[in-house]
């Protein structure tokens, strides 16, 4: 008996310490839980994947309180890095995070004000994407709009802003560059939660020039600005002189840009041996539209090996814009070819076997406009007393160049003109080239 009953003793003994053991874990577990909880643990986001089809930031999104951090980190010797989108609320402040690749890398960002933040790998930017939500007071969104009502000197600015349910202002900032440099009075946004309208007129502005802008809001989590948009206001008309092409011995292709800047606006091309010009092609319509057009025109009846200045003019009903001066110079015509040199025999031939030279060609003309004419570009036909012979024409004393019967003068201008023709066969030219003159008549109006 006394021994069962030591035993049984020894047993209670041995098995107790086992009781309050487990009792032990189980209230230090317990004082775990009330120690640790309520507070907000930070959220981890890692690299995970070990190769290109399975990289992945995991998990791709966290949520936290303004004023929170999120760990990041890369656990491999994979080169990865940490980068943000462009229209994140704000930059976080981050440590520890490379914005390039590298392997073995932990890192903390932290978030100051709240709103949506988007991140990725820049090794990666189109596979290892992910967002952190931040609540809490947040800057303000901003959207620059287009402007309306743009007339000579006045424009209204428009755009939307969120004011973030912050009390939020906003102006819009304007100027000939994007430094702006001018900006209208601050007016309230409210403190809502979606975009509203807002817009400004500015006026004492420029006729014909262009103006950038940008909306711009502030609260008490941040200034956020908008894009840069532009806008040119109506006004005289701009014009650019190009160089010509085509350029010929006698015609060339006058060329240029005109914007007509919102007026009804014509062009036309003034032109001359000078920088004084002297002649003006036909004014052509470029519209009252607001973009840049191509301008060009067709100069014939030019001297040949002639220098020639010209520029582009466009005209509306705000003013006259003339381009800068530009030249070219026209071919030059081959020059007539002499006759050649017959050289006398070694030994004089016997009178029996004289051969005399042929006698130059004579030219005659058969065809010509009446002495006071219309047509400013009259034909001709011409013939020759030798067989075969060939022709060149000259118009008002300028240099000869090989031509044919029939022949059409270029375009002539209003006044008396000349037209001679020589005839050349057997190495020979027409000493006396046959010559008409006559009138061209300027056409009523």
């Amino acid at each position: 008996m006394t021994r069962s009953r030591s035993r049984s003793h020894a047993g209670r003994r041995r098995r107790l310490p086992a009781r309050l053991l487990l009792g032990l874990l189980l209230g230090v577990a317990a004082l775990g839980v009330i120690a640790t909880g309520g507070l907000a643990a930070e959220p981890t986001i890692e690299v995970t994947g070990n190769s290109l089809a399975t990289y992945a930031w995991t998990p791709s999104t966290a949520e936290i309180a303004s004023g929170g951090s999120v760990a990041f980190k890369n656990a491999t010797a994979n080169f990865h890095g940490l980068d943000w989108e462009s229209g994140n609320p704000e930059t976080p402040s981050c440590t520890g995070t490379p914005s390039v690749g590298q392997g073995n890398w932990a890192g903390s960002c932290t978030f100051a004000q709240g709103g949506t933040y988007k991140f990725y790998c820049p090794v990666h930017p189109t596979i290892m994407k992910g967002t952190v939500t931040v609540t809490g007071p947040a800057a303000p969104v901003v959207s620059t709009g287009s402007a309306s009502s743009v007339t000579e000197t006045e424009a209204t600015l428009n755009g939307t802003v969120n004011p973030s349910e912050q009390e939020t202002s906003y102006f819009f900032e304007y100027g000939t560059t994007n430094a702006y440099g001018q900006k209208t009075t601050e007016a309230s946004a409210g403190s809502g939660t979606s975009p509203v309208s807002k817009s400004a007129t500015v006026s004492g502005l420029t006729g014909g020039t262009t103006y950038h802008f940008r909306l711009v809001a502030k609260n008490a989590s941040g200034t956020t600005p908008g894009a840069d948009r532009s806008f040119t206001t109506i006004g005289p008309p701009s014009a650019t002189t190009g160089p010509a092409t085509g350029v010929g011995e006698t015609e060339a292709t006058l060329n240029g840009s005109v914007s007509p800047n919102g007026f009804q606006t014509t062009y036309f091309f003034n032109y001359g041996t000078t920088a004084a010009y002297g002649q003006k092609t036909a004014e052509t319509s470029a519209g009252g539209g607001t973009s840049v057009l191509p301008a060009s025109a067709a100069l014939p009846g030019l001297a040949p090996g002639t220098t020639y200045h010209f520029q582009l003019v466009a005209k509306n009903a705000k003013g006259t814009t003339p381009g800068a001066d530009q030249t070219f110079t026209t071919a030059s015509v081959p020059p007539l070819q002499p006759p050649p040199t017959v050289m006398p025999p070694t030994s004089p031939p016997s009178p029996a076997t004289a051969i005399s030279p042929p006698p130059p060609p004579d030219t005659k003309i058969t065809l010509k406009p009446r002495t006071r004419t219309k047509d400013r570009a009259p034909a001709f036909r011409f013939v020759s007393t030798a067989a075969g012979a060939s022709f060149q024409c000259g118009i008002d004393g300028k240099p000869f160049k090989p031509c044919r019967s029939p022949y059409t003068t270029p375009s002539l201008k209003p006044g008396r003109h000349t037209v001679r023709v020589a005839a050349v066969a057997n190495g020979l030219t027409d000493p006396t080239p046959a010559s008409y003159s006559f009138k061209v008549l300027a056409k009523k109006k």
